[in-house]
């Protein structure tokens, strides 16, 4: 276990315990350059982020970033929501900062559904597998930070498991051999509801999250059957040709009627992003032992770098390269994923270290590029989409989107604490079944109010919590050299 000097630890403490309000020394400008000053970002990109967020507010929807989607002038999709969240709970598992969990957990229990499967009935029929996935790996982040469970409620392993169950089981009904009834011999279809426009495709969004979840749930609990399932993917998404045996890029996906053939080869940093981490999962499930699932880390975590990072600094190559309007042609499903593209590379540089020397100069120059162009909005701190021009562009949005991929790639510059071991088996904390304790749904006004106290007690309980801090500033230092 890492430590640092007295002085250093209480520096780190004294950044959790100011609570969520801004420091005015970060109001003016976010800095990087020290550990306290990457944990000062942090917490003022966070709270930015959530003073964005009304679904905690009276007449609106817990979890819900809008309540009208896009199809009614909306600004946000349902599964929008589990993006934003995603970048909370790893701020928590990142920072030990509590002083949203409250909301982050009133979302992800509000969106869960009847079932507890991220299928609500509201949203059933435009619910798709890769976005019911994407709730559940958040609900999988908030257990491998032993976010505190609801007392009542599911735990988040509980829902993560869920979700695996249920799209396990779709997985197996497609699994048919190449050739027979236009099935593509296995793999997720895109859409769930046969109504659903891309109920005909095939695509890496959902087959690479469900890799994702699995090898995250291998590592989790331990049981060889997650793992089996993520090698299935693996196999099919191979043999199909959606990652390309040379590259290594992640192509979108085909269409089933002609069999998965004719494969579309665009590149979303959601496929790449997800297929990546959880190959990094799977090396590490195996203890390093696994010479195939060590290569494909290597490979896909080089092929994301290049592809993703063209000049150190995360983009959506898709939009902001291969457009002609750059990142103004960014919209829908590609402004969701930069965030979790960042958060992927720093977790696998973590679960799988011999990438980390690729790794940590693109996360350090992307979160740099990313806080410089937060200038916009009457607070001067509001941020864009496009990163590597290093000015800001109005999204023409409300901006949580902006402020959540922005708050993950400066999360990604900290390492975890060292007892959320991003996936202890030991299932504590809310983790596991049956986890209890509090900090589950409340309206965010009140854990803003509460949020200093929280912290109080992390940096209070004296050795375990200073060593927390002490990781946190040590692995933010690490990055910074």
């Amino acid at each position: 276990m890492f430590g640092l000097p007295k002085p250093m630890r209480a520096a780190a403490c004294a950044v959790l315990l100011l609570g969520g309000a801004p420091t005015s020394a970060a109001a003016a400008k976010f800095q990087l350059d020290t550990p306290q000053h990457v944990l000062d970002a942090a917490r003022d990109l966070a709270y930015d982020g959530m003073a964005l967020y009304e679904g905690n507010r009276s007449g609106h929807t817990p979890g819900k970033l809008s309540e009208l989607d896009p199809m009614d002038d909306g600004p946000y999709w349902w599964w929008h929501g589990s993006v934003f969240f995603s970048a909370y709970a790893e701020y928590w598992r990142r920072t030990g900062d509590s002083t949203y969990n409250g909301v982050v957990a009133q979302a992800l229990l509000a969106q869960a559904g009847e079932d507890s499967d991220y299928q609500p009935s509201a949203q059933r029929a435009h619910t798709a597998n890769p976005h019911q996935c994407s709730w559940a790996l958040g609900a999988m982040i908030a257990a491998e930070g032993k976010m505190p469970a609801t007392p009542g409620k599911p735990d988040w392993l509980r829902l993560a498991q869920n979700v695996f169950d249920v799209q396990a089981a779709r997985f197996e009904s497609e699994e048919k051999p190449l050739g027979r009834n236009y099935n593509c011999g296995g793999g997720l279809r895109t859409d769930i509801d046969t109504r659903g426009i891309e109920f005909y495709n095939k695509g890496t969004l959902a087959n690479t999250c469900f890799l994702n979840l699995g090898a995250r749930l291998a590592k989790f609990t331990g049981n060889e059957t997650y793992a089996k399932y993520s090698e299935r993917v693996w196999d099919w998404l191979w043999d199909i040709g959606y990652i390309d045996h040379k590259s290594y890029a992640v192509y979108w996906g085909a269409s089933m009627t002609h069999n998965c053939t004719s494969v579309t080869k665009q590149q979303y940093s959601g496929s790449a992003a997800w297929l990546t981490e959880g190959a990094a999962f799977m090396y590490n499930f195996t203890k390093g032992n696994s010479a195939a699932w060590k290569e494909r880390t290597e490979k896909l975590t080089a092929a994301t770098l290049s592809f993703f990072f063209p000049a150190d600094v995360a983009v959506e190559l898709e939009c902001e390269v291969k457009r002609t309007g750059g990142a103004s042609s960014c919209y829908g499903e590609l402004v969701a994923y930069k965030g979790q593209l960042v958060r992927a590379v720093s977790t696998a540089a973590q679960v799988a270290p011999f990438t980390a020397d690729a790794a940590l100069p693109r996360l350090r120059k992307s979160a740099a590029a990313a806080v410089s162009q937060c200038t916009g909005g009457t607070t001067g701190r509001r941020c864009g989409f496009n990163w590597a021009a290093g000015n800001y562009t109005d999204p023409q949005s409300p901006g949580l989107l902006e402020q959540a991929h922005v708050l993950s790639t400066v999360s990604a510059l900290v390492q975890e604490r060292p007892e959320t071991a991003s996936g202890s088996a030991d299932g504590a904390g809310g983790g596991g079944s049956g986890g209890g304790g509090g900090g589950g749904g409340g309206s965010g006004e009140g854990e803003k109010d509460k949020g200093g106290d929280k912290n109080a007690g992390v940096c209070a309980r004296g050795g375990v919590g200073l060593v927390v801090v002490s990781s946190v500033a040590l692995w933010a230092t690490m990055l910074l050299l």
